[in-house]
């Protein structure tokens, strides 16, 4: 992603946290898609597919590690009221733009957020593990649900090939470690692997 690609208000936001830091802005590589939409993925998944995803995988060797914010609550929100579509599509748009312009910033954000450079091709297969930072602690399928949204700017970022069960697994239920000192977030490790759990 170039910082032309943002949208005005985050291009200037972008722009004045660099200058604040006294760095230029960093290229994307050309494989990363500037909108976000998902990448088009294999059409079907053989049954040999642990030997086909080591090849794939082949140039990933390290696992990467993100931290980010906490999206919204959206599910079990305010015990049975509902919102419109458009503010719940307008808080997901707002998240997706403060990914970017984390992303944006480089290897050095605002403490303590760090999102690296997406691997030169998608991840084909990655096992995901994930630590949460929360002011209260909340049930494990409402906890899974929050990566939702991360999960599908890093499709549409080039960090993995798709969210399909078959491109992504979860190695266990996210942690969750309740304290109001340190801001919400969540620390996700993407493990690429190369065969069938």
């Amino acid at each position: 992603m170039r910082l032309s690609d943002l949208p005005a208000h985050l291009r200037d936001r972008a722009r004045a946290e660099l200058a604040k830091q006294g760095r230029a802005p960093r290229q994307r590589p050309a494989a990363a898609r500037s909108d976000l939409r998902k990448p088009e993925t294999p059409s079907r998944v053989t049954a040999s597919f642990a030997g086909h995803a080591a090849r794939e995988n082949s140039g990933v060797t390290a696992p990467l590690e993100l931290v980010v914010p906490v999206p919204p609550i959206v599910a079990n929100r305010a015990h049975g009221s509902s919102r419109h579509w458009s503010a719940i599509d307008r808080e997901r748009r707002t998240y997706l733009e403060q990914l970017d312009t984390l992303a944006m910033i480089g290897h050095a954000p605002p403490a303590p957020w760090r999102v690296p450079d997406p691997p030169a091709t998608p991840m084909r297969r990655a096992l995901l593990t994930s630590a949460m930072v929360l002011g209260g602690a909340g049930d494990d399928d409402g906890a899974v649900s929050r990566h939702k949204w991360l999960i599908d700017w890093l499709v549409a970022r080039c960090y993995l090939a798709s969210d399909r069960r078959t491109c992504v697994r979860w190695g266990a239920f996210p942690t969750q470690r309740v304290t109001r000192k340190e801001p919400a977030s969540i620390r996700l490790t993407l493990t690429p692997i190369g065969e069938a759990p």
